[in-house]
């Protein structure tokens, strides 16, 4: 059911998220899957919709730390730095579980992962509700997560009990993921936040870590995420080489599901003049050609040194992607300074892993 969001549909989507129900709801990053984090069924009901492996953990929702304090261990130092500075906003910590933390909540794990949303609608839903929220991504489980109501609507309708539409989000990729349990910070998913921030704000180094083999403690870290139903493939290398190696694709073509291109603006328009293309209606800066009996779709990213436009186009570029029936897509790399991180580590992940770069001989 997807509603407007008034006074009247909040109160109400609040009173779902009360009686153990779900409503898919938008924060600033993507939008999320909500039900109260301390009604087992009601999260039981969240995996069951997503199709999310059982070990997968969710991230919990709050408006202020004060709501998650009773149930995590005693706040550091680094923690109370850490929400002094990024909440509300794009942060997860992830942090020891109390003794008050009820038993059978979420995972049967000692830590937590928990945020605080800066979106206003996710705040105005927290707080009518008087509840904590676990609010996985809005999407079945490995799909590229929804930037959008209709993203979540396409993925989960008959699903949720009420969807939220707040518009496109604002920043198009998950939180930043901080485990703040051992003795150094650790970044287990790279988000908007990036690890130059947190460094300044902490005044150490942070690294970070490709997640194990054992219980995850962050969502996004073991399983493959975000991919397309197309093969993907990021290619890495100089302008000119990148250009030429899709080039060489669009000229062998032959006939049999569509390919897509994505690239940041430089790559793309030297590609629009290496055939005749036209606008896909709808879609900014799509473009569809066909050459050799063979279709090719090109979107656009957007310039090299915004990497935060990027983070707001892929997931909905990979969205149309399918739509298009594509059956490989290849995706010129980002430079991994920065927000390039994030944009990079859901290109691999869309992707596999599979990289060709072309740096190499």
């Amino acid at each position: 059911m997807l509603r407007e969001i008034t006074a009247s549909s909040l109160a109400e989507a609040a009173g779902i998220i009360k009686n153990g129900g779900l409503v898919v709801f938008p924060t600033e990053t993507v939008y999320g899957l909500g039900a109260d984090a301390f009604n087992a069924e009601a999260v039981k009901r969240v995996y069951a919709a997503k199709g999310r492996p059982p070990d997968n953990p969710l991230i919990l929702h709050v408006n202020f730390f004060c709501e998650i304090e009773p149930y995590v261990t005693a706040a550091s130092e680094t923690t109370k730095k850490l929400v002094g500075s990024f909440w509300p906003g794009p942060l997860t910590l992830v942090l020891n579980k109390s003794e008050a933390f009820p038993k059978d909540a979420c995972m049967g794990i000692d830590t937590v992962a928990v945020r605080s949303p800066s979106n206003e609608t996710a705040r105005k839903l927290i707080e009518l509700s008087g509840r904590i929220i676990a609010a996985p991504s809005a999407n079945k489980s490995g799909k590229p997560s929804p930037t959008c109501a209709a993203h979540a609507e396409a993925d989960l309708a008959g699903e949720a009990d009420m969807i939220l539409d707040g518009g496109e989000t604002a920043i198009g990729l998950e939180s930043t993921v901080l485990d703040c349990t051992g003795a150094k910070p650790l970044i287990l998913r790279l988000g908007a936040v990036t690890a130059e921030q947190i460094e300044s704000v902490l005044g150490v180094p942070v690294s970070a870590s490709g997640g194990g083999n054992g219980t995850p403690k962050s969502p996004g870290v073991k399983y493959k995420h975000y991919s397309p139903e197309a093969e993907m493939t990021v290619v890495k290398g100089a302008k000119t080489d990148v250009l030429k190696y899709f080039t060489g694709i669009l000229n062998g073509a032959v006939s049999g599901r569509p390919v897509g291109f994505m690239a940041a603006s430089t790559v793309s328009r030297r590609l629009l003049a290496e055939k005749k293309w036209e606008c896909l209606p709808g879609i900014a800066s799509a473009w569809k050609t066909v050459y050799s009996d063979a279709e090719f779709f090109l979107f656009d990213m957007g310039p090299e040194k915004s990497p935060e436009t990027a983070a707001k186009k892929i997931f909905s570029i990979l969205r149309h992607m399918d739509c298009c029936g594509a059956g490989k897509i290849f995706c010129e790399a980002f430079d991994e300074s920065g927000a390039g991180a994030a944009v990079m580590d859901r290109l691999l992940k869309a992707a596999g892993g599979n990289l060709t770069d072309l740096t190499r001989p």
